[in-house]
């Protein structure tokens, strides 16, 4: 009875071992396959990944040194045959202005994108010239792009930064108007109706002369989320008697600001309000903007109403000044 007890279980053992020597063989031949397929793998990607890490890095550089050197130089053209070459690659009018110099100014960084101005303009007119404020990313590419409008060839264009994410874009030109006026001395011409034959007959001579007016217009922008352009409104409503038309399309600068009078501060606020119809609770603005032929009280709040233009304008005002007109919390 025991011998056969003992002869089942050395038969189970047996069986047990030749059972676990198969599986551990089974896993330790897969083992090393499975291992090193992994280890390939993740070395691969990482290759890879440094790989183009260096060469994003590379293409950066690149761009970058490019834009300085243009910078550096007051332009170039067709004639800097390897600069030329290299602009193609970045500017995609090149193509297009090859007799024309191409110079450029770098305005600021942007969140990991590079504000770029350049302009294609022949030596001695502006004919057929074009001038772009672009949103270059590292490695060269435009992100977005503006056409700039055209303007003379004594007119000017400045972009500024108003603080440090509204790009204020300001175009001053200048064009000729004709004015017919009277002289002030006369000219002598001759009757020939007269019954006593020719006699001279005192005129005023019209003189034609040339008037040169100056034309200043302002385009704001912001760079969105999406590393696009986007532009801000403004109210382009002037009144004849109103003291500070600008702040309705122009963003008024801090120092300009904190060189006026509070009085005048708030007065240029209010305008601001006036113009679409707020119902001053106080009788003095109520009473003096009752003489304005454009202030019609109609609105007990406007501020949904104002232009981005105004709306900045308004906060750098009453962060000055430090006061609550009751007017953005009624």
């Amino acid at each position: 009875m025991f011998s056969k007890i003992f002869t089942g279980l050395f038969i189970v053992a047996i069986a047990c071992c030749l059972y676990g020597h198969t599986f551990l063989r089974s896993d330790k031949n897969d083992q090393p396959d499975y291992f090193a397929k992994k280890v390939s793998l993740i070395t691969s990607e990482g290759i890879i990944s440094k790989t183009l890490s260096k060469e994003s890095e590379k293409d950066k550089l690149k761009f970058l040194q490019f834009i300085y050197q243009l910078t550096e130089l007051s332009s170039i053209s067709s004639k800097d045959t390897n600069l030329w070459l290299e602009a193609k690659q970045y500017f995609p009018q090149t193509e297009q202005f090859e007799n024309h110099n191409l110079s450029l100014q770098y305005i600021s960084p942007q969140n990991g994108t590079h504000l770029i101005f350049y302009e294609f303009r022949q030596t001695e007119t502006t004919e057929n010239s074009r001038m772009f404020l672009a949103n270059f990313g590292d490695q060269g590419a435009i992100v977005d792009q503006l056409k700039l409008k055209d303007i003379s060839f004594d007119g000017t264009l400045s972009i500024n930064l108003v603080g440090t994410d509204i790009i204020e874009v300001e175009y001053i030109d200048f064009f000729v108007k004709n004015h017919f006026k009277h002289a002030d001395h006369y000219i002598q011409k001759q009757d020939v109706y007269s019954k006593s034959g020719y006699c001279p007959i005192p005129e005023r001579e019209v003189v034609q002369e040339k008037i040169f007016i100056e034309y200043t217009e302002f385009e704001y922008y912001k760079i969105g989320t999406d590393k696009q352009f986007q532009q801000l409104s403004r109210n382009n409503i002037t009144y004849e008697n109103r003291s500070y038309p600008q702040a309705a399309n122009r963003i008024i600068s801090n120092e300009e600001l904190l060189l006026m009078k509070l009085d005048d501060l708030e007065l240029m606020c209010n305008e601001i309000y006036a113009s679409y119809g707020f119902i001053f609770p106080d009788e003095s603005w109520s009473t003096y903007f009752s003489t304005m032929h454009w202030y019609t009280p109609s609105q007990k709040n406007v501020v949904d109403l104002l232009s981005d233009v105004e709306r900045i304008n308004i906060a750098h005002i009453l962060a000055i000044t430090k006061k609550d007109y009751s007017l953005l919390n009624r």
